[in-house]
């Protein structure tokens, strides 16, 4: 393997202008930045690193790259990347404003690792109720932003929405993701109700109103909270997943599900 030692699963991979160094784009701790890569030592070496996340990227004469980029603050917009990292945005129209604030927070799991969520906040002084979303993949993060799951739509009513990347999600290392696989009612719950703890512990939170949200893998999760807890007063499930031993064998996907999906995996 070429980068055996960067522990990311990258989301595209590109040659330079020059075709010196491969340009990647990965998810990492919430965001998704680019790196370059020697093709002859496999050594990654940061370019962008910010709050924000990088996609379509193309590259031009002069170690220069043109991409979107995007952040639960702003959609996907046109950026310059020149060779030191430096970044011009290339907007066509102005950025809209939000009608809140975004802020992080850390929680700590059962097994002591740290899970990771954006927070939206709607204006204001008082507590708001808490609406958990969860994402699906579940191999996936909250890092850039989602025109359907768009947490402001929720926020200028006047919810705090929690955005949080339980086990399983990517941007955290293999091991991370191991932590979750093959038991998604274990690691993946508990790391989100520690996440819903650490953010009702937030000022501007109201730990007594809190839903939950999600789709696909996340339905699967609104699920299994409904199953589990009585903490929510309302729970949405969106394309969800129900029973996983008979999906398993009945998806257009099935190879992938019959192979992941054992019977010891549809019991956790």
């Amino acid at each position: 393997e070429l980068t055996a030692k960067w522990d990311r699963w990258p989301t595209s991979v590109t040659w330079s202008a020059d075709g010196a160094s491969l340009i990647v784009t990965a998810d990492d701790n919430g965001r998704g930045p680019i790196v370059t890569v020697d093709p002859a030592s496999g050594d990654v070496h940061p370019l962008v690193a910010d709050d924000f996340t990088y996609s379509e990227v193309r590259p031009a004469p002069g170690g220069v790259l043109f991409a979107l980029r995007s952040s639960y603050v702003t959609p996907a917009h046109p950026v310059r990347i020149d060779a030191d990292g430096s970044v011009t945005e290339l907007n066509c129209v102005p950025l809209p404003d939000i009608p809140g604030t975004l802020t992080e927070v850390i929680a700590i799991a059962e097994d002591g690792q740290p899970v990771r969520s954006w927070l939206a906040l709607p204006h204001g002084s008082d507590p708001a109720p808490l609406l958990l979303w969860i994402h699906g993949g579940p191999l996936a993060s909250w890092n850039a932003w989602h025109w359907r799951w768009n947490p402001w739509l929720m926020a200028a009513e006047g919810y705090a929405v929690l955005l949080p990347d339980p086990a399983l999600s990517t941007g955290y290392g293999q091991e991370f993701i191991q932590r979750g696989w093959g038991a998604w009612g274990f690691a993946p719950y508990t790391d989100l109700m520690a996440a819903v703890d650490a953010a009702c512990g937030h000022p501007r939170v109201d730990g007594t109103r809190t839903a939950a949200m999600g789709g696909s893998f996340g339905g699967y999760m609104a699920n299994w909270i409904a199953g589990h807890t009585d903490r929510f007063a309302a729970i949405v499930t969106h394309a969800s997943l129900w029973a996983l031993d008979q999906f398993g064998a009945t998806t257009d996907g099935g190879y992938w599900w019959a192979r992941e999906m054992t019977p010891e995996m549809s019991a956790a």
